[in-house]
């Protein structure tokens, strides 16, 4: 899991594949409750790329994706972010969002 900074942004998103990204802040409490799911998670899903970033060291990319609430789950394919949710998900939530993004998008928000 790679920590995404303002610098490596265009290069993460421009990648092939799927992007999850969690918007995150060390202040937070739900954010570092959810740090250890999101981050076991990118063990259990080869297949994705999983990142990072803190919104309190780079705000732009919070504001880049009309980020307003943290932590949030961004699931990302060419750039275009194809699912969203905020909060501190279960385990199951992440897996929905994971495996049928356009689903789980339209039902946690």
């Amino acid at each position: 899991m790679s920590v995404i900074t303002l610098d490596s942004l265009d290069s993460v998103l421009s990648a092939p594949g799927t992007l999850v990204l969690c918007l995150t802040a060390a202040r937070c409490p739900h954010c570092r409750a959810y740090a250890p799911l999101f981050a076991d998670s990118s063990d259990k899903y080869p297949d994705y790329t999983f990142a990072t970033v803190d919104t309190d060291a780079v705000p732009d990319v919070a504001a880049h994706f009309g980020v307003n609430a943290i932590p949030t789950t961004l699931i990302l394919r060419r750039g275009k972010v194809i699912a969203r949710a905020s909060g501190a998900l279960t385990r199951h939530v992440l897996h929905e969002l994971l495996v049928n993004p356009e689903a789980a998008a339209s039902t946690r928000n």
